[in-house]
C-alpha cells in the first residue's frame, strides 16, 4: 500500500483515479477487465477538476473494490464503452443499476440480453420525479417497441451493444462538456439521437424538438440568459427572486440543471457556483467577465 500511495502522489494525489491508475500499474493480475490502461491516466487528467479524495482501504483487493465503484472510476469504463466489473454480488449491482448496468433494469424487462438505447434512454425517464410528466411517452414506447417475456438474468449475463456503447461514450463527453454529475436523465438525453428512427414513426417532428428541449432543460437547467444580479444569498433578475436564504436544493437543481449544483459553471456573463450544506444554501459565488 506504500508503493500504491507514492505512486499515486507522485502523479498529483490521491483522487480516486490516479489511485486506480496506481493501482493497474503495481498490480495488473487484479480483475480490470478488457481496460486500455493507458488512456487510464488521460481520462484522470481530464476529470480533475470534479476530483475529490478516498480513504485507503488495508488490503489491495479492498481498495479494488472501493475504487470500481467509485463515479469516477466507474465513468473511466463508460468512456471506454464498457461496464465496470462488479466488485460485489448481484444484490449490490442490483441496489444501484444506474451506476453498475445503465439500461440493464429495461432491457430485463423488455426480454432482451442485450442493452439497447431504447433501454438507456427508458431508464431516463423513468426517474421518479419524471413519473408523471414522461408517462404517455412511455406508453407509446411500451406499445411499439419490440418485446418479450421479461429475464432473469444475472446482471454480469447482459451485454452492450455497439450503439448503447456510443451512448455511454458520449454520455460522459456530454457531462464532462456540462460540469455535471451524470444521471438517468443525462443518459436519456445522451441516448435520444440514436432513437430518432424509431421515435419518428409514433411522433411528430414538433413532438420531437420538444422533447429535446424538455431533456436539454432538464440537464442545463433554466438559468435566465438575460442578465441577473447576485446580492449575498439572493440571486435577482429585474426584481425576480431566483435562489435566495429559503431556497432548498431541488429548486437550485431545477435552475442550474441535474449533477451541476456546487460546482462551476460557464456562463454568459461570468462563471457561477451554488453550494448546499445538506438542504440549506450555503453560498452562491459568481465570478465576471
Amino acid at each position: 500500500m506504500d508503493r500504491l500511495r507514492k505512486l499515486s502522489q507522485e502523479l498529483g494525489g490521491e483522487q480516486p483515479l490516479l489511485l486506480f491508475y496506481a493501482l493497474l500499474q503495481l498490480h495488473p493480475e487484479l480483475p480490470f477487465g478488457p481496460l486500455d490502461g493507458a488512456q487510464a491516466l488521460l481520462f484522470a487528467r481530464m476529470m480533475d477538476s470534479q476530483a475529490g479524495s478516498v480513504t485507503l482501504s488495508n488490503s489491495v483487493e479492498q481498495l479494488f473494490s472501493q475504487l470500481v465503484q467509485h463515479p469516477d472510476v466507474i465513468q473511466l469504463y463508460w468512456w471506454q464503452g464498457q461496464f465496470a466489473p462488479q466488485p460485489d454480488t448481484e444484490q449490490a449491482a442490483a441496489a444501484n443499476p444506474f451506476w453498475r448496468c445503465p439500461g440493464g433494469t429495461h432491457a430485463l424487462l423488455y426480454g432482451h440480453e442485450e442493452i439497447r438505447p431504447l433501454h438507456q434512454f427508458l431508464e431516463g425517464l423513468g426517474e421518479a420525479r419524471y413519473q408523471s410528466r414522461f408517462a404517455p411517452l412511455r406508453k407509446q414506447i411500451f406499445k411499439q417497441a419490440r418485446r418479450r417475456e421479461p429475464l432473469f438474468l444475472a446482471w454480469s449475463e447482459l451485454r452492450l451493444s455497439e450503439q448503447a456503447a456510443e451512448v455511454l461514450r458520449e454520455l460522459v463527453v456530454g457531462c464532462l462538456h456540462w460540469n455535471a454529475e451524470p444521471t438517468p436523465v443525462h443518459l436519456a438525453l445522451s441516448a435520444l439521437s440514436h432513437l430518432e428512427p424509431f421515435l419518428q414513426t409514433f411522433m411528430g417532428k414538433e413532438q420531437l424538438d420538444q422533447l429535446q428541449c424538455d431533456l436539454e432543460e432538464e440537464v442545463l437547467g433554466r438559468l435566465p440568459r438575460s442578465r441577473w444580479q447576485l446580492e449575498g444569498l439572493s440571486l435577482t433578475r429585474r426584481g425576480e427572486l431566483l435562489l435566495g436564504p429559503e431556497s432548498r436544493y431541488h429548486e437550485a437543481e431545477r435552475l442550474l440543471g441535474r449533477g451541476r449544483v456546487g460546482r462551476w459553471l460557464e456562463g454568459e456573463f461570468g462563471r457561477l457556483r451554488v453550494t448546499f450544506d445538506q438542504s440549506v444554501l450555503e453560498s452562491i459565488e459568481w465570478r465576471p467577465d
